[in-house]
């Protein structure tokens, strides 16, 4: 399902047709694994936009979108531990996604918000409990890493299938930039991570007439 159609959907403004076939389509990009997809359709779950509230649900799927990476996956499964969304109340569990998530480009865009709830968290925690968050946040990151390689080697790869050479390059900036070519025809994205830009440039590679 392309990005765009993803960022605009809206079950509530659509007939009713059109809102099962893209509730549909949203929960087979998110069944494939999309994580953009997953996260979108945790949103909807999360708060019945068009559709039946289910927050355990929802939980699961930001769950699964922010071990892809997805930032503001990283986020919301932040806040539904504060808040207890879904799951248990549980400070220990929310600093630890808002860390992974202030850190997930904080490098070119700052801490933001995600910064801003891991500190106030953090305060109500002990020496010992934020010694280990931080240990088990190190571990998270590293093994998020890992699945974000994985996927960006499978784009990088079906794009070289396809005739394209891909180059990356991380800028002083923090910012995570990908530029593919082919034919005389150029795709580039600047991103605050590898998640983000390569899926750009899928998405613009793809676009191009064959």
């Amino acid at each position: 399902m392309p990005n765009t159609l993803l960022a605009g959907a809206d079950l509530t403004g659509a007939n009713l047709g059109e809102a099962d076939e893209l509730l549909e389509s949203i929960k087979r990009s998110a069944s494939a694994g999309d994580a953009d997809a997953q996260c979108l359709l945790a949103t909807l779950l999360l708060e019945g936009n068009g559709i039946v509230k289910d927050q355990s649900e929802a939980t699961k799927l930001y769950r699964m979108a922010a071990s892809q990476g997805h930032d503001y996956a990283q986020l919301k499964l932040g806040y539904c531990y504060k808040e207890g969304l879904g799951v248990p109340r549980n400070n220990f569990k929310a600093y630890i996604w808002f860390n992974i998530s202030a850190d997930n480009g904080g490098e070119l865009n700052g801490l933001g918000r995600a910064g801003e709830l891991m500190v106030k968290i953090r305060q109500t925690l002990s020496l010992k409990e934020i010694e280990k968050a931080d240990k088990k946040t190190k571990r998270l990151k590293q093994e998020i890493l890992d699945v974000e390689k994985k996927n960006y080697s499978k784009i990088m790869k079906k794009l070289n299938r396809d005739g394209w050479t891909v180059t990356m390059r991380k800028d002083d900036d923090g910012s995570h930039k990908v530029e593919a070519k082919k034919d005389g025809k150029t795709a580039t994205s600047s991103a605050p991570n590898w998640r983000v830009a390569f899926i750009s440039v899928r998405n613009h590679c793809e676009m191009w007439p064959q």
